[in-house]
């Protein structure tokens, strides 16, 4: 099974960028189900965290919000920091009752799906006193570049009683074997305003809550030490946002900030049929195991932007479990 991780990164002139790297785990079956789960949820952790924490940023740039049916149309374009120890896993050998390591070693450090595209870690698998020898599972090489990006297409559009609703989407591509989409739903409400209460704070404050979801699919390589067929992963993502944000008022120049509370939680399914051919007989697995990942926890933003007429742009660091930048362009109809 080769399942190609996808990553889509808007540059500043709004390209999209690809990143693909093959890589594969189907293999570990042979140590049967509950194995297989165990080592996989290990190495996709890092994934599902950094993009559940990336998926909740980028939503905001100020305090304020636009009068009521006035627009503004954002492409926001942010990176989560992946920490060093995120890029590898280590290995307990003897907890496998029928995995050894060519070369001998109770113990050996593999990538996860975020380390290095290089491992000299080979593998031989026992199954019914059969052997199986097969390679260590690679990452996609973010040892370099450390950042794991996400982007997106904003709308905001100002509502009554100091509102506005945001509406952030990704059109589901087709990219290679796999495909990928997001959706989210934000509401602000700005707290102070000229005739209203709190008005002669000096900054302005308002209250945010968030909502985005990524769904994904990979088809997967079939062949190889372990066939069959509809070999695939089906993944979604859910990541939800609740934050108090102030901004000051400046014409051009202004700073703003935030802090609040992150939650969110994965779900991949390896699904499709599995078949390890032996000497006497086949042993099949169907649609084998899913894994599953959850991150909560505070978060505190603090960023600048700059205006020019209807044009604005920001940048904002976000500390939370995977450390965030952003970088957001902005077109405001108001």
């Amino acid at each position: 099974m080769r399942i190609k991780i996808l990553f889509l990164f808007f540059t500043l002139g709004v390209i999209l960028k690809p990143v693909a790297q093959e890589i594969t785990i189907k293999d570990y079956l042979v140590l049967g189900v509950e194995a297989s789960e165990a080592i996989s949820e290990r190495y996709l952790q890092p994934v599902s965290k950094g993009l559940l924490y990336g998926l909740s940023s980028g939503w905001y740039h100020d305090a304020r919000v636009p009068e009521p049916w006035k627009f503004r149309f954002s492409v926001a374009a942010n990176g989560s920091f992946v920490p060093s120890d995120a890029k590898s896993f280590e290995l307990d050998i003897t907890s496998f009752e029928n995995l050894d390591v060519v070369g001998g070693g109770q113990r050996v450090r593999i990538p996860t799906v975020l380390g290095s595209t290089d491992s000299d870690v080979t593998f031989v698998a026992t199954l019914e006193g059969e052997t199986f020898t097969f390679n260590a599972p690679t990452g996609i090489g973010l040892v370099e570049l450390n950042l794991l990006p996400t982007a997106f297409l904003h709308v905001g559009m100002g509502l009554p009683w100091n509102s506005e609703v945001q509406f952030r989407y990704f059109p589901k591509l087709g990219l290679g074997d796999g495909s990928v989409g997001v959706v989210g739903l934000g509401l602000k409400h700005q707290i102070n305003s000229e005739n209203g209460p709190w008005q002669s704070f000096p900054l302005d404050l308002a209250v945010m809550a968030a909502y985005t979801r990524l769904d994904a699919e990979y088809n997967l390589e079939e062949g190889g030490t372990v066939t069959g067929s509809g070999q695939r992963i089906e993944g979604a993502m859910n990541a939800w946002l609740t934050e108090l944000l102030l901004s000051t008022r400046n014409t051009h120049w202004n700073l703003f900030g935030g802090f609040g509370y992150v939650f969110g939680n994965s779900l991949y399914e390896l699904l499709g049929n599995y078949r390890i051919q032996l000497s006497d007989r086949a042993v099949e697995f169907n649609d084998p195991f899913d894994v599953r990942e959850n991150v909560s926890g505070l978060r505190l933003t603090a960023g600048g932007s700059y205006t020019y007429r209807r044009f604005s742009v920001h940048l904002s660091y976000t500390l939370q479990g995977f450390n965030n930048l952003a970088f957001g362009m902005h077109y405001n109809l108001y």
